[in-house]
């Protein structure tokens, strides 16, 4: 008799744990079907800030000296850029001093607009140093050099973050050495 009623507590403990799954497993409420949950907001088709960020030309001064032999310094003098580095041209150790006025243009691309340039004690138009600067440095895709016209153009637009993703300058410009720069979701 011991053998019927432990076979009667096993079959209880089975239908107890079959029905407990069954009701985990099923749907508690109505019949119909769940509703849809959005994945989230799209960004608007139109521009849209997605974060801003600043650097300076002390930092960007700071890794380019980590990039290259050459000592090189970028820092601002009242409204202009001023690039100045120490080469070494066949032999002799040349300084070079670069002025730039930066401007911005509505799309957030910069303009850097020659203003003088001294190399050493050598006389030398600023349209050819700027066509040898454009033949022989490394320059990034987004950096176009127009040497007749004495001109630096860095398309911050072109800069691959991503899909559908672009930089830009920000409004303020650039101000006492600092570079805003936005992430912008939408076309450049």
């Amino acid at each position: 008799m011991n053998w019927k009623w432990a076979f009667f507590i096993l079959i209880g403990v089975n239908v107890v744990v079959i029905v407990s799954f069954w009701f985990l497993l099923s749907p508690i409420g109505s019949d119909s079907a769940p509703e849809e949950i959005p994945d989230g907001e799209m960004p608007a088709t139109e521009e849209e800030v997605l974060f801003t960020a600043e650097t300076s030309l002390d930092q960007i001064s700071t890794y380019m000296r980590s990039e290259t032999d050459d000592a090189v310094d970028i820092h601002m003098e009242e409204d202009e850029i001023v690039f100045t580095g120490r080469y070494t041209i066949f032999g002799m150790d040349v300084d070079l001093n670069l002025y730039l006025v930066p401007t911005v243009s509505d799309s957030g691309n910069l303009r850097l607009e020659e203003n003088g340039m001294a190399i050493g004690s050598l006389n030398l138009p600023s349209s050819a140093v700027l066509r040898v600067i454009g033949e022989q440095a490394d320059l990034p895709e987004f950096v176009h050099i127009y040497p007749q016209e004495g001109v630096i153009d860095v398309h911050v637009n072109d800069i691959d973050i991503g899909e559908d993703l672009y930089l830009r300058l920000g409004d303020s410009g650039l101000d006492n050495g600092l570079i805003p720069l936005e992430a912008v979701y939408g076309d450049a």
